[in-house]
């Protein structure tokens, strides 16, 4: 997440809408990497998988 954190950074500096750019919310892209991670890495956040 850090990366995408760094990218919104960018397009503020440059003062350019994210959002408006990309044609995605920035919420929701954080939203889906979130989900993501509790789904492959902890299992839905109830476990840790095993290999």
């Amino acid at each position: 997440m850090l990366g995408i954190a760094l990218l919104k950074e960018v397009f503020d500096k440059f003062q350019v809408d994210f959002n408006e750019a990309s044609g995605v919310n920035i919420n929701e892209v954080l939203k889906s990497i979130r989900q993501i991670a509790f789904s492959d890495l902890l299992d839905y956040g109830h476990n840790s998988k095993v290999l």
